[in-house]
């Protein structure tokens, strides 16, 4: 499912044929790596960073071999899945609810997750200058 997903989020996203299967291979690192670091390492920001800087590897070096595809889609395909959306709608819900504890936790733990996701982005892109 992680493969399909970043697949078609590539596509979403403006991309060609080309980048459906990089940002697919992408996605199925990171999902992959994501499970198997879980299993040794009980920090998600952690876990979801390295996932993250695999997958960004991973498309760093499709764009290396085949120089024809945008690293930027590929990118947005493998990295779409790990934004945590369900976490923030779920902090939201909780804050409006009155669970002030639970929301900002909840909101807290999200940021957190996209501040990761982001950072290993941009240590990818800082890559390609």
């Amino acid at each position: 499912p992680a493969a399909t997903a970043s697949g078609s989020f590539s596509m979403l996203a403006g991309g060609d044929w080309g980048s459906l299967i990089p940002s697919a291979m992408a996605g199925l690192i990171v999902n992959l790596s994501q499970e198997y670091l879980e299993q040794f390492v009980r920090m998600k920001f952690f876990t979801e960073f390295s996932a993250a800087l695999l997958g960004g590897l991973f498309a760093l070096l499709s764009v290396t071999i085949f120089p024809q595809l945008h690293l930027s889609i590929i990118i947005i395909g493998a990295m779409l899945p790990l934004f945590p959306g369900i976490a923030i709608t779920n902090s939201l819900r909780d804050l409006m609810a009155g669970d002030l504890v639970a929301g900002v936790s909840r909101g807290v733990e999200a940021m957190l997750t996209a501040v990761s996701v982001a950072v290993a982005t941009a240590i990818i892109l800082s890559f390609t200058r």
